[in-house]
């Protein structure tokens, strides 16, 4: 059975030697500055949604917190409450320390809309979770609140609701 939220959580000193690099917000290909054209804005953030999938593969804890903001906060497939980029970033270090039987994630972006008023954007998708032989565990559906920074876009908030899977 899979360790419920508070057990992933733990303390944060368990990230160690990653903790302190996963704090820094390094400037990538992907974080660009905000532009006036809400395209190339879109463009932006499907890369580092790409950039983002593609670190969970290669199971980098640092490109999967590139794309967090400092203040971060989400509700993973099972309805638990993360309440930190920290927290975060504990539950994919727990999965990649796994291998064997940790989920990889894929998130698929249906729609990103750039607001004409705010520096934020919305995220709709649908993502895919699997087992390390290439099987589909669960799938549904998320919502993720970009957030333009001094960094480039940054993920503020995420919401992942499971629709179906297998019990784990």
């Amino acid at each position: 059975m899979a360790p419920s939220y508070a057990q992933a959580a733990g303390h944060l000193s368990d990230l160690g030697k990653f903790e302190s690099q996963a704090h820094a917000s390094p400037l990538t290909c992907y974080n660009n500055s905000m532009t006036t054209d809400p395209t190339q804005d879109e463009a932006n953030i499907r890369d580092a949604r790409a950039h983002s999938n593609r670190s969970i593969v290669r199971r980098n804890l640092l490109g999967v917190g590139d794309s967090l903001d400092a203040d971060f906060v989400g509700v993973i497939g099972d309805g638990s409450f993360v309440p930190s980029r920290d927290g975060y970033l504990k539950l994919f270090k727990q999965g990649f320390d796994s291998p064997k039987t940790a989920l990889t994630y894929e998130r698929i972006a249906d729609i990103v809309e750039v607001s004409t008023t705010k520096p934020l954007a919305a995220e709709h998708g649908h993502w895919i979770a699997t087992l390390p032989d290439g099987s589909v565990a669960h799938t549904g559906t998320y919502m993720a609140m970009w957030r333009h920074t001094g960094e480039g876009w940054k993920i503020r908030s995420e919401l992942y609701v499971t629709l179906a899977g297998a019990a784990r």
